[in-house]
């Protein structure tokens, strides 16, 4: 584990022209950024745009962000808060 060593980049989240998450987009950005020399990416952080996004889009999120740092060895951080304690309780409990 690198122990938030080097560079982590917080990722936006890509939508296409049906304002669904491009998952293509974001599997490139994140490519892109861990090839460039960054240690780990930061996904659902707040440029990630977490609030706006439904669990499945969420977890969608997390599961690219997790399969593109595991195919190139990088590493990833998740964010995990909300604007409410109770909701960010319940949402890592369900984890």
């Amino acid at each position: 584990m690198n122990h938030l060593r080097g560079l982590w980049v917080p990722l936006v989240t890509p939508f296409d022209a049906n304002d669904h998450v491009d998952i293509v987009a974001l599997m490139r950005l994140a490519r892109r950024v861990l090839s460039d020399g960054a240690q780990g990416i930061v996904a659902l952080g707040t440029t990630g745009e977490p609030a706006v996004l439904t669990v499945a889009e969420q977890r969608l999120v997390v599961e690219t962000c997790a399969e593109v740092c595991a195919s190139v060895g990088g590493s990833l951080m998740v964010g995990a808060g909300t604007n409410s304690t109770r909701t960010t309780v319940d949402a890592l409990r369900d984890l």
